[in-house]
């Protein structure tokens, strides 16, 4: 071993401790929400007739065997992966891949990597053994891999013209909060409240343009979350025009609410007008301007309409308000 390959050598690694690694690449897994685990086969050998024979059923055998944890000795399967999806940013682990094939899947194409993997308890069992005096036995508990977290931000118009329609969002909140709690997901999942309002110099009566009610920190308790939410009123003066300005709203959840922790991210826009516009551009030379992508892993997915007989810059729409 030396410092790089011109260094002077400071020491020696046994060669049956080493492997080829030829190609300087890793592997990642893929977070498995929505798609199977990847298997670990023993060698080429193993999964090539698999391949060949596109033998769906044999290969559903070998998946339902290595999920349940009940693979026998003879098993072509040696590992699955993990149930659930390990950030390598945040837990690194190294997958060297050693070789690779390119194969087809009946038209699609697919490749073979043989990889390297050390498992962490194999390692601690080949280290030698110090002698230790008698203890009693404990309980260990194996560590759990953290779970797929995601983040879901309301942006709300909180306008004199939301009023009759925010009781209705806290239903609908309160709905989709009770759904997740459901299905044992609510320590996954975070809720997070900002409302919007419109420009405070053209009427300062509205208080506020936009106003950060729940956090995702906040909102990892039912609790918090709600009380946040009930908090949550509609102005009592009108804005200047029928357009308010929902985009600061959705620019004060992308960059004022801390994601840090969240794997997925939503932001869900809930308003029954358009958005304010400068005065030299366009609705299509805006969204022209919005890029595709504010930060890494963020995107935007318009979900649904207002209604198509609302006005946006005081004319009639005939094809609803994105939302």
């Amino acid at each position: 071993m030396g410092v790089n390959r011109h260094g002077k050598i400071t020491g020696w690694i046994a060669e049956e401790q080493m492997i080829p690694w030829n190609q300087g690449l890793t592997v990642a897994f893929r977070d498995p929400v929505g798609h199977d685990r990847a298997l670990l086969f023993r060698d080429k050998a193993s999964i090539k007739p698999l391949l060949d024979a596109s033998n769906l059923s044999q290969y559903q055998a070998l998946y339902q065997a290595a999920e349940s944890g009940d693979l026998p000795q003879e098993s072509p399967v040696v590992a699955i992966q993990p149930s659930s999806h390990i950030d390598i940013l945040k837990e690194f682990y190294l997958v060297p891949i050693r070789d690779h094939e390119d194969v087809y899947l009946g038209n699609e194409q697919a490749r073979i990597l043989q990889v390297s993997s050390v498992p962490l308890q194999a390692a601690r069992s080949s280290r030698p053994k110090k002698e230790q005096p008698a203890a009693t036995p404990e309980k260990t508990t194996a560590a759990k891999a953290p779970a797929f977290r995601s983040g879901v931000v309301f942006v709300i118009d909180s306008t004199l013209s939301m009023d009759p329609y925010i009781d209705r969002t806290r239903e609908a909140m309160r709905k989709i909060y009770d759904t997740i709690t459901r299905e044992d997901l609510s320590g996954d999942v975070s809720f997070g409240l900002v409302a919007f309002r419109d420009s405070t110099e053209a009427a300062p009566k509205l208080e506020y343009l936009t106003h950060n009610y729940v956090s995702l920190q906040q909102g990892e308790s039912e609790e918090s979350f709600f009380q946040g939410v009930s908090t949550l009123k509609a102005a009592t003066v009108s804005s200047e025009g029928f357009i308010e300005d929902s985009y600061a709203g959705v620019y004060e959840a992308i960059d004022n609410i801390d994601w840090r922790e969240q794997d997925a991210r939503y932001v869900i826009l809930i308003t029954d007008a358009g958005p304010v516009m400068p005065p030299t551009l366009s609705p299509a030379a805006v969204s022209a301007q919005i890029p595709a992508s504010p930060r890494p892993g963020q995107g935007y997915c318009p979900v649904g309409t207002a209604p198509a007989d609302t006005k946006q810059n005081g004319g009639p729409q005939t094809g609803g308000n994105p939302v």
